[in-house]
C-alpha cells in the first residue's frame, strides 16, 4: 500500500487500487501504479498538490463517465 504524507488523498486512493487491464496502458495512473515506490514518490514530489488533485479528478471522470473506452489523460 502506497502512502505519502504530502500527496493528494484522492490520488493515493487511485494508486492503491490494483493495476487495471481495462484501462489503457498509457493511462497516467496505471503508469504510476507500475512504478516502484521510490519512483512514484519522486514523481509525486515533483507535482504540486493541485496537479495531483487534477490528475485524480480527471482519472475519476475518465473512469466513471467515459467507462474507459479511451483515456483522456493518456500520454
Amino acid at each position: 500500500m502506497f502512502k505519502m504524507e504530502l500527496a493528494c488523498p484522492e490520488l493515493i486512493e487511485f494508486l492503491n487500487m490494483p493495476f487495471s487491464d481495462l484501462e489503457p496502458v498509457n493511462c497516467k495512473i496505471n503508469k504510476l501504479r507500475a512504478m516502484s515506490n521510490d519512483e512514484r514518490e519522486q514523481t509525486l514530489m515533483s507535482m504540486s498538490f493541485a496537479d495531483q488533485l487534477k490528475l485524480a479528478r480527471t482519472h475519476k471522470v475518465c473512469t466513471e463517465i467515459l467507462n474507459k473506452s479511451h483515456c483522456i489523460i493518456a500520454d
